[in-house]
């Protein structure tokens, strides 16, 4: 999760946590403002393996001939990501199937 002034910005994973486990999300949102340190060890090691398992997910997508949309890597800036907002919901109302890596924003 990404925060720039007032917004937070979700990634599809923090989505997901959200509905599974509220409590956990609730530590997402304080490490990304700052208030909670956040544990890099395990962390990285799950975005390695995020990493890892992406362009395989992105594959089963393709096989089926399903619409996906990449923007490329995203820098995790607050420009880059609500720069790629409008994109990201144009390639969403157009039926995309998977729009990766995509940023919605406060816009969901």
């Amino acid at each position: 999760m990404q925060t720039a002034g007032d917004l937070q910005f979700a990634s599809p994973t923090d989505l997901t946590k959200f509905l599974a486990c509220r409590p956990a999300m609730r530590l997402d949102l304080a490490v990304a403002r700052g208030q909670l340190a956040r544990a890099d060890e395990v962390l990285d090691s799950l975005l390695a393996q995020g990493l890892e398992h992406e362009p395989r997910y992105l594959q089963t997508f393709k096989d089926r001939e399903l619409s996906v949309t990449e923007f490329g890597h995203l820098k995790s800036t607050p420009e880059a990501l609500t720069a790629a907002q409008a994109p990201t919901l144009t390639a969403m109302e157009c039926g995309c199937a998977k729009a990766e890596p995509g940023a919605t924003g406060d816009r969901l």
